[in-house]
């Protein structure tokens, strides 16, 4: 412990006087650079000193509280509306697969062969906004959080903090924020303020992320960023069956002779038809009807052989109309869904 020390000297408050059932170094008072330190003559005066200068700053934070809250709620209030408006229709467009491709939807586009046109329709859309909330301990962790986030691309999406990155435990007003932008909190040191509020995150469903490592909340802001884009489809082939002859039945069924060349066939995979490289036939409900030895089965092997008889399905020419011919290739297919990279 040191008794002086001189200019330029770094030390540590290890204690504090306390002043009013106070103590200086109370996590509630945050000693920041710049502040000063009085020296008086002995224990008496410094607790004077100290009590009157703890109702001052408690005075005054109240004060600062009380305009912030009246300038946040107003802010609040003009763009809760036009929020929710904005998250209805959000909403609306992951429901009905505008924001987010559905499988059955993605399906549908790559049958019809408007691979191409969705990529140019994702790459026109806007980037999207990512509103978070974030919590530190202290206020030296502020401008290292804001720098780190830095870190995180941009081109796809924007990512904006709710208000500005604050100091202490997460209480009531930061749980109806991130109720209100649909915002999760993301938090470095700090927990939940206990009793009411930890309730309310939980009737809110606000999703609290607390983290002690600064690399840690960086990674897991990046995963939410990059989660709240469109997923990234593609499709994996697997099985693939060569048409070896045409059987034409007396009710117009078409009947597609086959060998199985490589995976199981399955009946329910989604199906399509290449001709030298080309799809010239695609549904993603599986084939009609799957046969071997006349039998009616659901899957069948590498190696053998069966009749396929393909479903009619709207965006391709009419099962009867189309020709297949020998030598046609048949895939069955799974669509990937993958969360794309920032």
């Amino acid at each position: 412990m040191l008794k002086t020390a001189g200019p330029s000297i770094p030390c540590r408050i290890a204690a504090g006087f306390v002043a009013a059932g106070h103590h200086f170094t109370d996590k509630a008072h945050h000693i920041a650079a710049g502040d000063s330190l009085l020296v008086v003559k002995n224990e008496k005066i410094a607790h004077k000193i100290a009590a009157a200068n703890f109702k001052w700053r408690h005075a005054h934070e109240l004060l600062q509280a009380d305009k912030e809250m009246t300038l946040r709620a107003a802010a609040v209030a003009k763009e809760q509306d036009e929020q929710r408006a904005v998250n209805r229709t959000h909403r609306r467009r992951r429901n009905t697969g505008q924001l987010m491709l559905s499988k059955n939807a993605a399906l549908d586009k790559m049958l019809n062969k408007n691979v191409e046109k969705c990529d140019s329709d994702e790459e026109s859309q806007e980037v999207p906004t990512v509103p978070i909330i974030a919590k530190v301990s202290s206020e030296g962790e502020i401008d290292a959080l804001k720098l780190a986030l830095t870190t995180i691309p941009q081109d796809k999406v924007h990512l904006e903090i709710v208000g500005e990155i604050s100091v202490g435990d997460v209480g009531r007003h930061d749980i109806d924020i991130a109720q209100t932008f649909e915002a999760p909190i993301f938090t470095w040191n700090v927990g939940v303020t206990a009793g009411d509020a930890r309730e309310l995150a939980r009737r809110a469903q606000v999703d609290i992320r607390r983290h002690s490592i600064i690399y840690s909340l960086i990674n897991d802001v990046e995963a939410h960023a990059a989660n709240c884009l469109p997923k990234v489809l593609s499709t994996e082939v697997t099985s693939w069956a060569e048409v070896l002859q045409i059987f034409e039945l007396s009710d117009g069924t078409t009947i597609l002779g086959s060998r199985i060349h490589d995976g199981n066939f399955l009946k329910s995979e989604a199906v399509r038809v290449l001709r030298d490289g080309v799809q010239i036939y695609a549904e993603p409900r599986g084939v009609h009807s799957l046969r071997h030895f006349k039998k009616d089965v659901t899957e069948i092997a590498k190696g053998h052989e069966c009749g396929i008889a393909l479903r009619e399905h709207k965006g391709n020419e009419h099962t009867s109309v189309l020709k297949f011919q020998p030598g046609d290739r048949i895939e069955t297919f799974k669509v990937i869904e993958s969360v794309p990279e920032l």
